[in-house]
């Protein structure tokens, strides 16, 4: 067992309110994304650049959009984490992403954490919440294939409140532009 000198883990409830004001966060972003996409498309269009009934492809191209949501918020949650060791929630609560050294995670670490993320949230977040109920480190099974743990931001060199920003802004800003870009070739 890793033992993490001086870092108290995040709780199973504190992580899980870091998730929800993620995904909050995140229709947020799709739903600026999806306006920045009709403005293209309606600019291409009177440019006629696009073909005509690009609305209805747009409403119509579920597959490819919930796709590109998964990869765009995947990019976007990977980015933040590597460079600030936090998600907009993660901050918000309190909470950091570190490596079993306590320092913050790299991307291969958090690109695995992220990509099974989704094998955690089956069935409503059961998965994950039994894998951390089993755990000392309170670990999903993405933290335990990635090696990382979520813990209290207090005693975690977090960086600077400028890094935590642009960390978390640069994470924003690759989400609801991979949506974006997903919203406008489905579309296109």
């Amino acid at each position: 067992m890793h033992d993490l000198p001086c870092l108290e883990t995040g709780s199973t409830s504190g992580v899980a309110g870091a998730r929800i004001i993620d995904l909050v966060v995140g229709l947020g972003v799709a739903l600026g994304a999806r306006l920045m996409a009709r403005i293209v498309l309606g600019v291409a269009q009177s440019l006629d650049l696009v073909r005509d009934g690009w609305v209805q492809r747009l409403d119509q191209g579920f597959a490819l959009n919930f796709i590109g949501g998964l990869a765009s918020a995947l990019v976007g949650a990977t980015i933040a984490v590597s460079v600030c060791g936090a998600s907009l929630g993660k901050a918000v609560l309190g909470l950091r992403v570190v490596d079993m050294q306590g320092e913050r995670a790299g991307v291969r670490a958090n690109l695995i954490r992220e990509l099974a993320y989704n094998v955690d949230a089956l069935f409503f977040g059961l998965i994950g919440k039994s894998a951390m109920d089993g755990s000392p480190l309170r670990q999903r099974h993405g933290d335990r294939w990635a090696d990382t743990v979520v813990v209290r931001s207090t005693g975690v060199s977090s960086g600077s409140p400028a890094r935590l920003l642009f960390g978390i802004g640069l994470g924003l800003a690759a989400h609801g532009a991979g949506l974006a870009a997903f919203f406008i070739v489905s579309a296109w």
